[in-house]
């Protein structure tokens, strides 16, 4: 499995890296709402969750979405991030406010990773407790989606968690959990 890190709408990169490998899973800010995406650009097997910067309704009309809590072979997705340039962004038109879950959201997701058997989480974002790792401008960011990120960690530990946004190069073993971060279109075959 090839795990793929921000695409930002680089749509001809996305297809050069994914089609080396069978399967993939990109960790979001796809481009959803930027760019229009090609209707050829996905095979069968690949998936995508959604960042910050996703129309979250363009983004889930596509079949190759994975929706939070959807397990997809052995991985537990989790959608969304703070953007934390929203103020200089226009809503509707390259900002969403459903950026982030719910509460409520929040919640469900939670109690569907409790249940769940999944050893490797990727999201978007990282947990807050460990956001300090990175030397990004996301790194010292409160949001509702890095401390349900660490609520889902102390519920239960993967092995493994995948995510983009920060855009930095890491692979660390913090409390037993091994934490990558993609750099922007950088990935990781698993």
């Amino acid at each position: 499995m090839r795990f793929i890190g921000d695409i930002h709408a680089k749509y001809e990169q996305y297809a050069h890296i994914k089609n080396q490998s069978e399967k993939s899973l990109q960790v979001g800010d796809f481009g959803w709402g930027f760019s229009p995406v090609p209707t050829d650009l996905f095979n069968e097997n690949d998936r995508y969750i959604l960042g910050n910067h996703d129309h979250p309704q363009l983004g889930r009309e596509s079949k190759h979405h994975l929706e939070s809590g959807n397990e997809w072979e052995g991985i537990f997705p989790v959608n969304g991030a703070m953007s934390t340039d929203k103020h200089l962004r226009i809503s509707g038109r390259d900002w969403w406010p459903e950026e982030e879950h719910t509460t409520d959201e929040f919640y469900k997701i939670c109690d569907m990773w409790e249940n769940s058997r999944c050893d490797i989480l990727v999201a978007h974002d990282c947990p807050s407790d460990i956001s300090h790792v990175f030397n990004s401008h996301h790194s010292r960011d409160r949001s509702k989606t890095k401390d349900m990120l660490s609520s889902l960690i102390y519920i239960r530990k993967p092995k493994i968690m995948i995510f983009g946004h920060h855009h930095v190069p890491v692979d660390e073993l913090h409390d037993n959990v091994r934490y990558i971060c993609l750099p922007e279109l950088g990935y990781i075959d698993l």
